[in-house]
């Protein structure tokens, strides 16, 4: 697993798979693996914070750490 100080990079292929999971009617996070389940959340939260001064005002920071398989190295 790896931690950074940084928001965590969703993989291109991750992302578009998220979003179309999000975007779908029959939308069932409980039936999502847990690592699918916390890339949708990430997602989210990057459409909340993308609202000026949210973070600010919220006190949160998408620096939180995700399976290895779910992000890409920045090396």
């Amino acid at each position: 697993m790896s931690f950074s100080s940084t928001s965590p990079v969703i993989l291109d292929e991750m992302r578009i798979h998220a979003i179309e999971t999000l975007d779908s009617w029959n939308f069932e996070p409980s039936k999502l693996p847990e690592e699918e389940v916390l890339v949708c959340t990430i997602i989210l939260f990057e459409a909340l914070l993308c609202k000026e001064g949210m973070e600010d005002d919220t006190s949160v920071s998408l620096g939180v750490p995700l399976s290895d398989s779910y992000l890409s190295t920045n090396d």
